[in-house]
């Protein structure tokens, strides 16, 4: 297993064999920190799967929650260097 160490902002755009490895490379950088703006990551991303799909609207405010989590992340995190 071919270990990369870069920033995350290279190892989400230019390492395509991390896919293979980790199914979402933002979350498996998340867990490799542990810093409050992380775990808000790995919980929305978790509460996002306790969604029943069909409950439209608490999905697309769980999905909104992601999605910001993960924008808040990148703003703080993309040149920060961790292996994955």
């Amino acid at each position: 297993m071919k270990i990369h160490r870069d920033t995350i902002e290279n190892l989400l755009n230019h390492y395509p064999s991390l896919r293979s490895r980790h199914d979402d490379v933002l979350l498996a950088c998340a867990r490799e920190l542990s810093d409050e703006v992380s775990r808000r990551v790995l919980c929305a991303h978790e509460a996002l799967g306790k969604i029943d799909p069909d409950n439209e609207p608490a999905w697309e405010a769980a999905r909104e929650e992601l999605d910001n989590a993960e924008a808040a992340f990148l703003e703080q995190h993309s040149g920060t260097e961790i292996s994955l």
